[in-house]
């Protein structure tokens, strides 16, 4: 008991000095260290999906219409043609006739009889259609009578040559079709089902992208453990061996003993909010397991001896960071401990206080920090993918 509220108090004692380093920098809040509710690992087939629409069960009919003007009803210096514009929805042919008085011997323009000047496809939406007819310079008016197969009766116009130049023109006619007529009514169709969302919320699996709870109102930060890997150690001597020798026994036998290594990948997905974190002491290995398969709950936390011997050349896991909005960094940290192999790491989310014993004779917690999580040293094997990073 004496030695567990030692171990407590010198964690406690280590998480404030690095957090109070933070402080120094005016970064440190209530809000850069706390995540109050449980990340959560979301599938991508848990994500609703828009709902197909499929085409109705059989095509519309759309009904005859066709509709006509002129650009320009009147000819003279600057323009000696005017363009028949028109919008036709299932009209069939279309067709011009046109002649006119002249100014001249004959003082007849005989022009033309039925000529065909386009066509509006059955069962389409109308569309504009144009042709251009030029009105020779002794014609001093005309008349154009315009008509399709179906869909309209003969419309008819007249042009007239004037002194100067023509200056009102008109746009082509854009609307009063009538809508297409379906078969039978469109049909309701049912959208695809929303899937069973898959949620995870502890034990998350190696390397799948663990975001903090949508409730969360400052921090949104994503976790991912991308390593759990177990190095062989030599051994030390049975701590505190006994000054004088027991029969039977080694005082000086080996302690066996393996090295734990982990990586943590942070991002800040925060709008303004910046994640203050202090690895050496907010993540532990918190179980191995032994040779024979069984599971053993242990508190390990990183220390520098370990990631020396761990060979390593990047220490950040061992500084404290406050990461910004947009930032990431990549935490290496190793622990040692009794012989086994890696199966949990845990991360202490909520680093702003420290929970008090259940009874007022209870143990008090070894670990400082609240809302602890785990990561286990095993792939998802029920769902693959990310879903799509936040905004």
């Amino acid at each position: 008991m004496k030695q567990t509220r030692i171990i407590s108090m010198v964690l406690l004692v280590t998480l404030m000095l690095g957090l109070a380093a933070l402080a120094c920098t005016g970064e440190l809040t209530s809000e850069s260290v706390t995540i109050g509710d449980l990340p959560q690992y979301v599938c991508p087939s848990a994500t609703p999906r828009a709902s197909d629409t499929p085409l109705p069960t059989s095509p519309p009919t759309y009904p005859g219409y066709f509709t006509v003007n002129l650009t320009n009803y009147q000819v003279g210096n600057n323009i000696n043609s005017v363009t028949v514009q028109w919008l036709a929805q299932n009209a069939g042919t279309i067709y011009l006739s046109y002649s006119g008085s002249m100014s001249v011997a004959p003082f007849y323009w005989a022009g033309a009889s039925n000529v065909p000047v386009g066509y509006s496809l059955p069962n389409v939406p109308a569309r504009n259609g144009f042709y251009t007819l030029y009105i020779p310079t002794q014609v001093s008016s005309a008349t154009l009578r315009i008509w399709t197969t179906s869909g309209s009766y003969p419309q008819t116009f007249s042009v007239y040559r004037m002194l100067g130049n023509v200056v009102q023109f008109y746009p082509p006619p854009s609307w009063g079709a009538p809508l297409p007529i379906y078969p039978t009514p469109r049909p309701t169709y049912t959208p695809y089902p929303t899937p069973t969302p898959y949620i995870r919320t502890n034990d998350y699996f190696l390397n799948d992208p663990i975001y903090t709870a949508p409730g969360e109102q400052m921090l949104n930060i994503r976790f991912r453990v991308t390593q759990m890997q177990s190095l062989p150690l030599q051994g030390t001597p049975t701590p505190n061996p006994p000054k004088t020798a027991i029969p039977g026994t080694n005082p000086t036998a080996i302690y066996p003993e393996s090295l734990y290594v982990w990586t943590f990948e942070i991002r800040n997905f925060s709008r303004n909010q910046t994640y203050t974190l202090y690895p050496p002491a907010q993540s532990f290995v918190s179980s191995i397991r032994l040779s024979n398969g069984a599971e053993q709950n242990v508190v390990l936390f990183p220390t520098y001896t370990a990631a020396q011997l761990a060979g390593f050349t990047d220490f950040a896991g061992y500084q404290a960071h406050n990461l910004a909005p947009g930032q990431q960094v990549t935490l290496r940290l190793a622990a040692k401990g009794p012989q086994g192999s890696l199966y949990r790491v845990s991360w202490v989310m909520d680093a702003s206080g420290r929970p008090t014993p259940v009874s007022g004779t209870g143990p008090t917690p070894i670990v400082a920090g609240d809302n602890i999580v785990s990561w286990i040293n095993t792939v998802n094997t029920d769902c693959v993918g990310e879903i799509a990073e936040p905004n």
